[in-house]
């Protein structure tokens, strides 16, 4: 069998039972040869699943303690690790702030970017934040964190296609294809 290049994208690392499953996987890839990258969040998203308005809201914080949590678990595993935001060129972090901005409410879980469709993407996850079957867009606050998610889509977009295209994966491993991020992933 040949070296096989394996990301794992683990935005929620500090999730620490999903992190030491993919802990554990990436010992074993690496026992067996394989060639292994975590790549994580560092406060990139303005809303995410670690942080939902129902259950456990953002606060200054929250995003430090969740970085300092993921580092420490990814530290665990003796594996490479880099951050999806220090990969992501400042024009383009920008460019999606701008054009996230401009969204009319009404289109948000319609958005595309890049020709995407990140706010189909997004959709799942604006709908976990409140443990809802629908939003209502008309609500400034729930308009709002579909906002952040759906410009969380095309800043994931953003960042893990540079990944791709740097790193080279022959493998993927990730939490699951329903959070915005890591249907992004799936997608590419």
């Amino acid at each position: 069998m040949s070296e096989k290049r394996v990301l794992i994208w683990s935005p929620y690392a500090s999730w620490g039972y999903h992190a030491m499953q993919e802990a554990t996987l990436a010992h074993a890839l690496a026992n067996h040869g394989h060639q292994v990258l975590f790549l994580g969040c560092n406060g990139l998203f303005r809303s995410c699943g670690v942080y939902r308005e129902t259950t456990v809201p953002r606060d200054p914080g929250s995003c430090q303690w969740c970085m300092s949590t993921a580092s420490r678990n990814l530290a665990s595993v003796a594996s490479a690790h880099r951050w999806l935001g220090d990969v992501i060129p400042g024009p383009t972090q920008a460019a999606v702030d701008t054009w996230a901005a401009g969204l009319p409410d009404h289109e948000l879980l319609d958005a595309e970017w890049m020709g995407r469709p990140v706010g189909a993407w997004a959709t799942s996850s604006a709908l976990y934040q409140f443990r809802a079957e629908t939003l209502d867009l008309d609500d400034p606050h729930q308009a709002g964190i579909a906002r952040n998610i759906v410009h969380g889509t095309a800043l994931s977009w953003e960042g893990l296609s540079v990944v791709f295209d740097q790193y080279a994966p022959d493998v993927l491993l990730t939490l699951n294809g329903r959070f915005f991020s890591h249907r992004v992933a799936l997608e590419l």
